[in-house]
C-alpha cells in the first residue's frame, strides 16, 4: 500500500466532508482510507454513501457505534474500531464487524482471547 496523501479536517465535519471529496478527485485510484477522528469518519463516510466510490474505497478508522451504523448497514463502511468514553481507556480500539444481536452477550476479543 502506499500512501498518497495526508489530509486534515480538522475534527470539523464539513472540512472532513470536503477534504474526503478533494482527495478522491485528486487521486481517483485510492484503494483505502483511514480516518483517526470519530467526526473524520462520519464525514467520510457520508461523502462516500453519495458517491461513486462507494464499494470502491475502503473506509476505517475511529467511530461510534451510534453514529455507524447507517454505513455499515448500508456496506459503505465494512469495519471501523469502536471510539467511545466506555473503551477509551483500552488499547487497541475494539473492531466492530456486526451489530450484535440483543439475546447475544457484547463480547470484546483481540486475537480469540478475552480482554
Amino acid at each position: 500500500m502506499e500512501l498518497v496523501a495526508t489530509v486534515y479536517g480538522d475534527d470539523e465535519d464539513e472540512k472532513s466532508f470536503s477534504e474526503t471529496q478533494g482527495l478522491l478527485q485528486a487521486n481517483p485510484d485510492v484503494k483505502a482510507i483511514i480516518a483517526p477522528t470519530t467526526v473524520g469518519i462520519a464525514a467520510a463516510a457520508r461523502y462516500l454513501q453519495g458517491s461513486d466510490y462507494k464499494g470502491q474505497v475502503m473506509l476505517t478508522g475511529l467511530g461510534t457505534p451510534n453514529q455507524m451504523r447507517e454505513f455499515v448497514k448500508d456496506g459503505t463502511v465494512t469495519e471501523f474500531a469502536c471510539g467511545t468514553r466506555r473503551r477509551w481507556g483500552s488499547w487497541p480500539p475494539t473492531p466492530v464487524r456486526r451489530w450484535p444481536r440483543a439475546s447475544e452477550p457484547v463480547r470484546r476479543e483481540f486475537d480469540g482471547d478475552e480482554l
